[in-house]
């Protein structure tokens, strides 16, 4: 009897003189060629390729506010890829630097120990793959 150490599967079946199932799909092993795999939509791994960078958000509302907390609510970016999450970030007007207020899944959160900003700042959020 095989130990689980000593157990090669390849080296079992290979020994074996009608193996008890042919370990390839159907269609593998009664195509031809790659041309015949490709008509029935098989065929090899593609080429990775990159995702598409979203677009920029639309439409930021801040419909409630007060006691030091803001909520921000936009939509999704019209064009581009899907978002993986969004990245808000804050500035005093007209040119302070820009600074991170938070990261969302989705495309809305609520800004927390804000202070009293009036109308004097902006929060953009973009969208990330």
């Amino acid at each position: 009897m095989l130990q689980p150490a000593d157990f090669d599967k390849r080296r079992v079946m290979a020994s074996m003189p009608n193996p008890p199932y042919d370990p390839r799909p159907y269609i593998e092993s009664v195509a031809d060629s790659e041309a015949q795999l490709a008509h029935f939509g098989w065929s090899g791994r593609r080429a990775p390729t990159a995702l598409q960078a979203p677009g920029q958000s639309r439409a930021l509302k801040a419909p409630r506010q007060g006691d030091g907390r803001v909520f921000l609510d936009w939509k999704e970016p019209a064009h581009g890829g899907k978002p993986g999450f969004y990245t808000v970030e804050v500035r005093e007007m007209p040119d302070g630097e820009w600074k991170h207020a938070a990261n969302a899944v989705e495309s809305e959160t609520t800004l927390v120990n804000q202070p009293d900003r009036s109308g004097a700042s902006l929060c953009a959020p973009y969208a990330s793959t």
